[in-house]
């Protein structure tokens, strides 16, 4: 279990940060990449919401976790971003698009399969709070040093 603990400013950063990247898109609610937070507060409470992450996406979250940074710095805040927001928004997010795409692409769907079961490890394992210290630059890596907190 994750739990987000906010303080100070970290509100407004938590919401603009996602709308500055501009990378969630839907037709109806964020066709150019900008929601209005109103409209996604009165989805959110009648349907479930899930963020597809695309093959850059996750291509990018899985190599973060896998080596503990990026050498882009903004690929590495816009993955904590997007995954403080999904996750802090308590959306549900899939990568099975990206991971199709990439299995069709290749004609291997052994690899796919690795790459999910990765996927749901770093859903399950990276506490929130991480991706919000990561986002905000605090940390410079997934892993919190030993003597570096998140609170």
């Amino acid at each position: 279990m994750s739990f987000l603990v906010l303080e100070d400013d970290e509100l407004d950063f938590f919401w603009n940060s996602i709308q500055d990247i501009q990378v969630i898109f839907h037709p109806t609610y964020a066709p150019e990449g900008m929601f209005n937070y109103q409209e996604l507060s009165n989805l959110k409470n009648k349907k479930d919401v899930i963020v597809f992450l695309d093959r850059n996406l996750l291509s990018s979250l899985l190599k973060l976790c896998e080596q503990g940074n990026l050498t882009d710095e903004k690929e590495k805040n816009t993955i904590a971003k997007v995954m403080l927001w999904t996750l802090g928004n308590n959306f549900s997010v899939s990568a099975g698009l990206a991971l199709k795409e990439n299995a069709s692409k290749t004609n291997n769907s052994e690899y796919a399969k690795k790459e999910l079961q990765r996927f749901k490890e770093i859903i399950e394992y990276y506490p929130i709070m991480m991706w919000l210290r990561l986002a905000e630059g605090v940390m410079d890596s997934k892993s919190p040093k030993p003597n570096q907190e998140l609170f």
